[in-house]
């Protein structure tokens, strides 16, 4: 039997061999998840016998699970969130996403849908159900006929909606060669309230979320050399998902390599493990 003490605590296994434990030290996070995903992808190619589902992922806040994400992707591994949801399908990302998708195309009636009541404005069921209407007699988009009918463009909550998205694009378009797209990003989310309604709610997941969105417009900048909000909006529309949530599904009986927090993996039990992000 071996005993490991640490900090107090003896833990004990009753296997007498075994692989030992890898140690990586990665440049960042990008570094970190490139490797860890080319070792997994080497691993399922020498060892086919080995299910992907009996490898994990693990990290310690929901937020790093983008850049796992991005790199299976791009590796063409498959693989599930345990007891969470896609990182671009997440509400607050979706919100986020929908602000700068209204900006960059106001025919997107979803993005405006999404948006044009949150952070909560108080339009009311009937005046969304005028909009609604409105725009399919007009045979235009949603956001269009807000400022075509002067009965809802002098209402000061349509009227500052108005106002918030216009303001918004004209100023990225003023700023075009001198704002970095994780700029413009921060600069939409901050005018919409975004952030101040996470903040004042204290919902810290939902603000890390946020901050690493930021974090892969930067990258995306960087990788491609552009600031194109329009060049990334449609690189990140080609992420799927089984369900229309981003939730797992469970009908679904692939075998997927597994991603979840520390936390989330308390009484699991997986063959290989990598922890990630300490």
């Amino acid at each position: 039997m071996k005993i490991f003490i640490f900090s107090g605590k003896n833990l004990w296994t009753e296997i007498k061999n075994g692989e030992q434990i890898e140690l990586f030290e990665a440049t960042d996070a990008t570094d970190e998840a490139g490797h860890i995903v080319e070792v997994i992808r080497n691993f399922i190619y020498r060892y086919p016998n080995i299910l992907p589902s009996q490898i994990a992922i693990l990290y310690r806040t929901n937020a790093q699970s983008r850049e796992f994400e991005q790199a299976l992707m791009n590796g063409g591994i498959k693989y599930r969130i345990y007891g969470g949801i896609k990182f671009y399908q997440r509400s607050e990302i979706k919100s986020a996403l929908a602000y700068l998708r209204l900006i960059q195309n106001e025919n997107d009636n979803d993005a405006f849908r999404r948006i044009i009541n949150f952070p909560a404005r108080s339009i009311g069921k009937a005046t969304l159900e005028k909009i609604e209407n409105g725009a399919k007699e007009k045979q235009c988009s949603l956001f269009s006929y807000i400022q075509l009918d002067s009965s809802l463009s002098k209402q000061k909550k349509i009227y500052d909606f108005i106002n918030l998205i216009n303001q918004c694009k004209q100023t990225i378009l003023d700023k075009d060669k001198t704002m970095e797209l994780y700029e413009q990003a921060l600069y939409i989310f901050e005018q919409s309230g975004l952030m101040e309604s996470y903040q004042r709610k204290q919902e810290v997941e939902r603000l890390q979320n946020l901050s690493e969105l930021c974090n892969a417009m930067k990258q995306f900048s960087q990788l491609y050399n552009t600031n194109d909000l329009t060049q990334y909006l449609s690189t990140i529309a080609l992420d799927t998902t089984n369900t229309s949530d981003g939730t797992l599904d469970t009908t679904d009986e692939t075998e997927r390599v597994q991603l979840m927090t520390i936390h989330g993996a308390k009484g699991l039990e997986f063959h290989y493990v990598f922890i990630a992000g300490l």
